[in-house]
């Protein structure tokens, strides 16, 4: 079957043709520097950005940049052939995309793996094999934005790969384009296929941008990293391509104005925008307006301009150049190699990173020059692409069957069953357990699967995601008993459902659960970082809770919450008087209230330093000063504010740390599953120091 699609041919002269026009008309440039310098431009807004530069606070925008470019020279570039043979070859267009994007992709994949397979923890590594299969097949943008929302990966750290997004985007959007400009010119047999062409891409983008609009708020990872929320930042690029002919005949002087204009609103926006800016959406307008006007404004020359003082710069060419292999070296380099040196670097030390990575890049655009040259025919490209493709699968592969052995083969242990409220016995395992250098092979969960060792109902029922603002309620503990007890509060409340569940049976208590993902008991907003926005989400559900407290009259509410960020912009005196406030409120009259203190919160995962120190877990030991992190206080004094008003308080903080150090292992147990939730098995052994709750917490 031929693989190429023959159109009816278009007379010169029409709309779009660029082989011949009138006398006098102006011809559109084809090399045009000043994209290349616009590429300069976006690359520098991005990597910076990731620097944690300060002044560079929506430097994300160069990604839409980037964007509006691609759109602009493929549309350019099909819409020609299109015009000038009456044919656009489908083969040879994906050829051409495979030659210029996949070898040096593949090439940056293979070496994160590597050095990742070195550097990360075992848990990290396991999700970034996960991350490399979906961007072998260009769908890893939908598998980041499903992330996004799921509450349970909040806390994960960023993919050495999450860039790919775009490349992603990119992909899929090549994969339609030129199916739909091919469309339109067949159909267009009977009536101008130039207007049908145009018709159909404003379409789109008008749709695409109106939709990425409604969603922004409320579903920032979509918005943020599907297809279809924006098709129209290429769409906008792809309209300049395609009224070339009339951005070329614009006065001289207007065309100066509307390429500073454009310039501005580009650098304008990544200096003012920032993380809590609603994108793309309504914002992601001006960025890319700007882009689409200094590229159109830029169809022809027109004396001293942006393009000529700024974009055409020797300097800004070679950036501009090798901008492809400096976005795909930039943001593992950031990622990787802190792993590697084992902390967190400063701002001047990632923006050396990033100038390490411009070099990786000079040295990555000989394999793109050498690619570009090579002589292979089309489909030995098309052939070469699918081997790339594979090839990346394969890192994927070998990498999840090559990750490091978490196999214990220290001294088997047993953790004594706890019958009573023995704060004794608790803090004798503890004391123990500090004592352990290699740990048990029978530890339980094994660390492999600690992280997804929680109770059940995240998801079903009880506990509410990120999006939901109500849940369906289950019953749990004595589902006979008249006494019903109420368990609210965020993740922090839900980690100990098991265990509550289990006092719950054995002192006579039906058990219902209302709580929700990052959602505290005390009534405040804030902006929550996996949604891009404020979390209005926890308002509701709120407001939803309390109506369904006062309908089910509990005798009792069990609370617990976490203390730590995102809420870290209040003093603790405050957090401590909102929680209490809240509390009273929601028990009314004539509920009894405990509230579980919080469990530790550190500022390294210990799961990640057991993984590391199979045999040397002493070092995985956390002074009890550091037990909640940036807030060391704020566990007293929200503990102190709830003695004085009367509510039954719980002091787990003997459950977790001696006087002195907070072990990660417990005799045969893992304690945490990530740097602040408890393990259901850690949580169900600790069960019986729970029986107060139910028995009347002492004052």
């Amino acid at each position: 079957m031929s693989n190429t699609i023959v159109l009816p041919t278009q007379r010169v002269g029409e709309p779009g043709d660029s082989r011949a026009v009138p006398t006098g008309r102006p011809v559109p440039r084809r090399f045009r520097p000043d994209i290349q310098g616009l590429r300069a431009i976006a690359i520098v807004t991005v990597a910076f950005y990731h620097a944690e530069v300060p002044f560079l606070t929506g430097g994300y925008i160069g990604v839409d940049v980037f964007f509006v470019i691609s759109g602009f020279l493929i549309t350019r570039q099909l819409h020609a052939e299109a015009v000038a043979t009456g044919r656009v070859s489908l083969a040879r267009f994906y050829a051409a995309r495979f030659r210029r994007l996949l070898p040096p992709a593949a090439l940056v994949v293979a070496c994160s793996v590597a050095v990742a397979h070195y550097v990360l923890p075992y848990q990290q590594m396991k999700s970034l094999m996960t991350d490399v299969g979906y961007a072998a097949f260009y769908g890893v943008n939908y598998h980041f934005a499903y992330e996004g929302v799921q509450y349970q990966n909040a806390s994960d750290p960023p993919s050495p790969v999450q860039h790919f997004w775009s490349l992603a985007v990119e992909e899929q959007f090549y994969a339609v384009w030129p199916v739909l400009i091919l469309l339109c010119c067949l159909l267009g047999r009977r009536r101008p296929r130039y207007r049908l062409v145009v018709t159909a891409i404003a379409a789109i983008t008008v749709a695409t941008l109106a939709y990425s609009v409604a969603i922004s708020a409320d579903q920032a990872p979509l918005a943020y990293f599907s297809l279809q929320t924006r098709a129209w930042e290429l769409g906008a690029g792809a309209l300049v391509a395609l009224t070339a002919d009339r951005w070329a005949r614009l006065p001289a002087r207007l065309c100066r104005i509307l390429a500073w204009s454009g310039l501005g609103a580009i650098l304008a926006a990544a200096v003012l925008y920032d993380e809590h800016t609603v994108y793309p959406g309504v914002a992601a307008v001006v960025p890319v307006a700007g882009a689409a006007l200094l590229i159109g404004a830029g169809v022809l020359r027109h004396g001293r301009t942006p393009e000529t003082f700024l974009l055409e710069r020797p300097s800004m060419q070679y950036a501009g150049k090798v901008s492809y292999a400096w976005y795909l070296w930039h943001w593992p380099m950031l990622i990787l190699l802190p792993a590697w040196v084992g902390r967190p670097l400063g701002v001047w030390e990632q923006v050396e990173i990033v100038c390490l990575a411009f070099w990786f890049a000079v040295l990555t655009y000989f394999l793109e020059d050498a690619a570009r040259r090579a002589s292979w025919s089309t489909f030995g490209w098309i052939r070469a692409g699918a081997a790339l493709s594979a090839f990346v699968a394969l890192c994927s592969v070998a990498g999840t069957l090559t990750l490091p052995s978490l196999e214990t083969s220290g001294v088997a242990r047993s953790a004594l069953a706890l019958n009573t409220p023995d704060v004794t016995a608790v803090q004798a395992a503890l004391t123990r357990s500090i004592q352990i250098e290699r740990l048990p092979r029978n530890l339980t969960p094994a660390l492999a699967d600690a992280p997804t060792d929680m109770p059940p109902g995240m998801g079903s029922c009880g506990f509410a995601d990120l999006h939901q603002t109500e849940i369906r309620l289950c019953d749990a503990g004595d589902l006979t008993a008249e006494r019903v007890a109420v368990v609210l509060g965020d993740s922090h409340a839900h980690q100990w459902m098991t265990a509550l569940d289990q006092e719950a049976k054995r002192t006579g208590w039906k058990l219902v659960e209302i709580t929700k993902g990052a959602c505290p008991i005390a009534d405040v907003q804030f902006f929550q970082n996996d949604l891009k926005r404020e979390y209005r989400e926890c308002d509701v559900f709120r407001r939803w809770a309390a109506a369904e407290v006062a309908r089910l009259q509990p005798d009792l509410v069990i609370a617990s919450q976490s203390n730590i960020a995102p809420w870290d912009n209040i003093t603790d005196e405050e957090w401590a008087r909102r929680s209490v406030a809240a509390l009273v409120t929601l028990a009314g009259s004539t509920a009894s209230v405990a509230y579980i203190g919080d469990t530790p919160t550190f500022l390294a995962d210990p799961i990640t330093c057991l993984q590391r120190n199979l045999d040397e877990a002493q070092r995985c030991l956390v002074p009890r000063t550091e037990a909640f992190g940036r807030f060391p206080d704020r566990y007293f004094v929200i503990a102190d504010a709830m003695r004085r008003a009367g509510i039954g308080y719980v002091d787990t903080l003997p459950f977790f740390c001696t006087p002195r150090l907070c072990p990660a292992a417990v005799d045969n147990m893992t304690v945490y599953r990530d740097q602040g939730h408890i393990t259901d098995t850690y949580a169900t052994w600790l069960a019986p120091m729970l029986q107060p709750i139910f028995r009347g917490v002492p004052q």
